[in-house]
């Protein structure tokens, strides 16, 4: 999750609040523990402006569906992590 909020925010159109969470977003990435570190990436997917924040969810939602249905559809979640990154 940390890499598809680090890519969306690093490709996203450039703004003052995008500027803003770049820097936490690396610096959640760099917490050690996996639940602190889920609950920052929350907490800053939710400071994202709403229109922004619902491509995200949009993003997210199709790419876990894409994961989940696997085995029909033949794409490995190491792809999916692939596609993000």
């Amino acid at each position: 999750m940390c890499r598809l909020m680090f890519h969306f925010v690093t490709t996203a159109v450039k703004s003052a609040v995008f500027a803003e969470l770049y820097e936490s977003v690396i610096a959640a990435n760099h917490i050690e523990d996996q639940t602190k570190r889920m609950l920052k990436i929350k907490k800053l997917l939710h400071e994202l402006p709403e229109h922004n924040f619902e491509t995200f969810h949009f993003i997210a939602q199709h790419l876990n569906l894409v994961a989940n249905h696997g085995s029909m559809n033949k794409v490995r979640v190491q792809l999916v992590d692939w596609v993000v990154t």
